[in-house]
């Protein structure tokens, strides 16, 4: 839960400039709804994947129920949305650099809400762990744009959580590939936990 908690941390800290004046995330968030809709709802679908995720490893129980579902809505609208303003930023009248920004967005809001569409079919930690994976690649357009447009340190702390949020991914797909790519339903107690079949470990 460590990189979560840094890029949260990251949506108080001076991140970019705005005219004369070095702003958070936060500060843009709070421009208008638009604002708040983009650069607010990913950094709050952390805080909910942080306070789910660390409720449930304080517990030694995997997220289930209302929780669950939460985090994974969350995270579905944020992805479905970043794909749709991908595809309204690809059309005719737009520069070129905003058809690149829309076009790296609709992927990953596309692959995103793929892999959330098939959490929904895991149970206990392998569905939780996915739900992270989805979020974490619709958080990628926003990793591009403090690594281009960001001018304070908040932009090193956010990049440091979503490394190591990327990486902790990543590990946890090379140690359980089938998490994904199995169409059968999979459970189990974190992201070293075993396939189980007829309430037998195989």
């Amino acid at each position: 839960m460590v990189p979560l908690a840094v890029i949260v941390v990251a949506f108080f800290l001076p991140v970019a400039r705005d005219c004369n004046a070095i702003r958070s995330p936060l500060e843009f968030a709070t421009d208008d709804p638009l604002s708040f809709l983009w650069i607010g709802t990913p950094y709050i679908v952390c805080a909910l994947l942080l306070v789910v995720g660390s409720v449930a490893a304080v517990s030694r129980r995997a997220p289930s129920g209302a929780r669950v579902v939460a985090c994974l809505a969350a995270a579905l609208v944020l992805a479905v949305s970043l794909a749709v303003s991908g595809v309204i930023a690809t059309l005719p009248g737009t520069d070129s650099g905003a058809r690149l920004a829309g076009a790296g967005a609709f992927v990953a809001g596309g692959v995103a809400t793929w892999l959330l569409v098939r959490a929904a079919r895991r149970r206990a930690w392998s569905r939780f762990w996915m739900i992270l994976g989805g979020h974490a690649i619709a958080c990628l357009p926003i990793a591009v744009a403090n690594a281009l447009i960001g001018e304070a340190y908040g932009k090193y702390v956010f990049l440091s959580g979503y490394a190591l949020l990327a990486i902790v991914q990543i590990a946890a797909l090379a140690a359980r590939p089938d998490t994904i790519w199995s169409r059968r339903s999979i459970s189990g107690r974190g992201p070293s936990c075993t396939r189980r079949t007829r309430g037998r470990p195989r």
